[in-house]
């Protein structure tokens, strides 16, 4: 028998109940301790502005060029490359002053 790997989401190491891990990690709110840190969208939430979606991100990455140097006005330098919670809009979206909460995968694709 070939042994299980590891959760992609979270690290945890396997069970007799993977199968049950993964769709927790598919279909339930987390810690978000347990977040992916690597440029994935995903769901977040926090009390005083419920559900968002997020990325773990830095300036540079989510911003144009354009928006970089207006950017560097507001950041110091030092911070334009520094790792965050991001949230993502219509408008482009921002830095999280405050860390969401808790975190859920987006839902899958329908299929039609």
């Amino acid at each position: 028998m070939e042994p299980l790997l590891p959760c992609p989401f979270c690290g945890e190491t396997p069970t007799m109940e993977y199968e049950n891990t993964i769709h927790r990690h598919l279909t339930e709110w987390q810690p978000i301790h347990t977040a992916p840190k690597n440029g994935r969208e995903i769901l977040g939430w926090r009390d005083d502005c419920g559900v968002m979606l997020i990325q773990w991100s830095t300036i540079t990455e989510m911003l144009g060029d354009e928006q970089i140097i207006n950017e560097q006005e507001y950041y110091e330098d030092n911070r334009l490359d520094s790792e965050d919670w991001f949230y993502i809009d219509f408008n482009g979206g921002g830095r999280l002053e405050d860390e969401p909460t808790h975190w859920m995968n987006l839902p899958t694709e329908p299929s039609l």
